[in-house]
């Protein structure tokens, strides 16, 4: 089973800075409605929130927003398809912003093209690709950064760099540091979501390790974040979930593995869709731990309700803009601090 590391950064940049440079503008409007969609995807309706930033986007393209405005909608769309598993479509959005980014002068586009490239880079840690990481220089994208809450964000990547290399040691500290960084009482109650991210991590190292005890504390903790910070049906919960079921599947404790997947698949069903590939992988899952727990009637049921669908499922991959919504909630004046 896939071990997924949470790898989020905050939007790309804040009403409240835009307004410091007259040069650029955010109209209240943009603002709160991608802070909807935001809120929506947090309640578990993607395909709402997906919709609204379309129409954002739509609404921008047909000439009526600023080049500011285009590529914030595009960040935060290439943010809300990393969280539904469409890397692809996460490239495409993010390369766009940048493209656009790159014609501006200023600190406020200097400051958005560092944290969209950072963006980038969490992606590509999501799939493996180092080359392109090592070319996005992160720890220069890191000095560019002004706030030390961005800082600390994209020092992640960093850390997420150190465990895909094995160094796990290293990666557990530079996590450690950043939790407690998190967790300071200063920023704590607004940083719910960063404290998910870093004990998801530092369990996903725990379970690599075969620190089982440590990686189950570690997992649940972040389980009960994600809880917290986005609701009952915040799709992040859907990964929260298979990670807790990988700990009970290493200690072969098959009937707890089943049950997490069960609430993930069903959460993704409801979040993703029936036949989204990252549901059909929860449920493959299921079907091997329904197996080793002794059920195996319900484990070739769902098994070839799961090949089947596997097989006639279309890619969520789309070339038309889509929408994903993610931290947005950084554009609000009143989350300036955070990011």
């Amino acid at each position: 089973m896939r071990v997924w590391n949470l790898l989020f950064l905050s939007c790309v940049i804040t009403a409240a800075a835009v307004a410091a440079e007259a040069t650029f503008t955010v109209r209240s409007e943009i603002v709160d409605d991608l802070a909807r969609a935001v809120a929506l995807e947090r309640n578990g309706n993607t395909r709402d929130a997906e919709r609204l930033v379309l129409q954002i986007i739509a609404r921008l393209a047909s000439g009526g927003g600023s080049k500011i405005e285009m590529s914030i909608a595009l960040n935060n769309l290439g943010i809300l398809y990393i969280a539904t598993d469409r890397y692809t479509d996460a490239e495409r959005q993010f390369m766009r912003s940048i493209r656009i980014l790159q014609t501006l002068d200023g600190d406020i586009p200097r400051q958005a093209l560092a944290k969209t490239r950072l963006h980038l880079a969490a992606l590509y840690l999501e799939m493996g690709r180092e080359r392109e990481i090592a070319r996005l220089d992160v720890p220069k994208l890191i000095e560019t950064l002004h706030g030390v809450e961005d800082q600390a964000r994209a020092k992640g990547i960093l850390a997420g760099l150190r465990a895909a290399r094995r160094d796990f040691a290293a990666a557990e500290q530079m996590y450690a540091e950043l939790l407690s960084f998190w967790m300071d009482p200063v920023r704590a109650a607004a940083s719910q979501t960063e404290i998910a991210i870093v004990r998801n991590n530092l369990g996903v190292i725990a379970l690599w390790q075969g620190r089982t005890d440590v990686a189950r504390t570690r997992l649940e903790q972040s389980f009960e974040d994600w809880q917290r910070t986005g609701g009952p049906e915040n799709p992040n919960l859907v990964k929260a979930m298979t990670n807790v079921a990988s700990v009970y599947m290493q200690l072969k404790q098959y009937d707890h593995a089943e049950a997490w997947l069960a609430r993930g698949a069903a959460l993704g069903r409801k979040t993703l869709g029936e036949f989204h590939p990252f549901v059909v992988r929860i449920e493959f899952a299921r079907a091997e731990a329904l197996k080793k727990s002794g059920r195996k009637a319900e484990a070739r049921e769902l098994a070839q309700w799961a090949a089947e669908a596997r097989g006639t499922v279309r890619s969520p991959s789309t070339d038309a803009y889509i929408v994903d919504y993610r931290d947005i909630q950084s554009l609000r004046p009143h989350s300036a601090s955070r990011r």
